[in-house]
């Protein structure tokens, strides 16, 4: 009897550890997915209900930069590149030098010498012109007419590609017999840029002199770099009227 219950209590803990074993057994599937599923989480394709974090906007890109490495100690330094095309800015001080010679009527020739200097819209200038006429063709003797001018100047315009000066001053004709006279003088010059290098140029004078003498310029002509070339017509009541061309190097500093 104590054997029958013996072998049926050995065939009850045979049949309990089948079924605890096949128990385990079955639940490792379920941990290997699980486990396949956090690998997928962390390497795997993102889950598609899960919500996606959107991506912080790139910032905007900085401006080309140049480096500029110093001789000795390494140093970079790092310059941004822009495009800058900027007008060129009003000048302050301006120095102007002119040397010409010029054919007139009722003259054997004229030499014209010009210096200004300016700061802004104010300025000074002064002028010389020297008219020379020849007395005796064999002893090759010249007689010479001179006028000077001694000016303020000062730029009634705003504009950069047009210059316009006001000119006002004394003035003197001298010549080589000692006679002298003085007076006052004023009038404008004046230049216009066309292209590049070329420009027009001109200017006009009245001068006043001591017994009622009186004296009237004009100019006009063409500048090419540093060639200038013009016509000048001078009225002055001790003679006839000089004119003719006038070909000059002008330099402006």
């Amino acid at each position: 009897m104590w054997r029958t219950r013996l072998t049926l209590a050995a065939w009850v803990l045979v049949a309990v550890g089948s079924s605890a074993q096949a128990a385990s057994v079955a639940e490792v599937p379920h941990r290997l997915s699980g486990a396949e599923g956090a690998e997928d989480g962390k390497h795997g394709d993102p889950d598609p209900e899960a919500e996606v974090e959107p991506e912080p906007a790139s910032p905007t890109p900085a401006p080309a930069s140049r480096s500029i490495c110093c001789s000795g100690d390494t140093e970079v330094i790092s310059v941004p590149v822009y495009d800058r095309s900027p007008l060129p800015p009003r000048g302050h001080f301006r120095a102007y030098l002119y040397l010409g010679g010029q054919s007139p009527s009722h003259s054997d020739g004229a030499m014209t010498v010009e210096a200004r200097t300016t700061y802004k819209s104010l300025g000074l200038g002064v002028r010389a012109t020297s008219y020379f006429e020849q007395l005796d063709p064999k002893l090759n003797t010249y007689e010479h007419l001179d006028v000077w001018s001694l000016v303020l100047l000062w730029r009634t315009d705003d504009v950069e590609r047009f210059n316009v000066w006001l000119e006002v001053g004394v003035t003197g004709v001298n010549d080589q017999r000692g006679q002298n006279t003085g007076g006052l003088t004023a009038g404008l010059s004046w230049r216009r840029p066309l292209l590049g290098e070329v420009s027009m140029v001109g200017g006009a004078r009245l001068s006043l002199f001591e017994r009622g003498v009186t004296a009237g310029e004009l100019h006009a002509g063409v500048k090419l770099a540093i060639l200038q070339i013009a016509y000048r017509i001078v009225d002055l009541d001790l003679g006839p009227p000089l004119s003719g061309p006038e070909v000059g190097v002008a330099l402006t500093f």
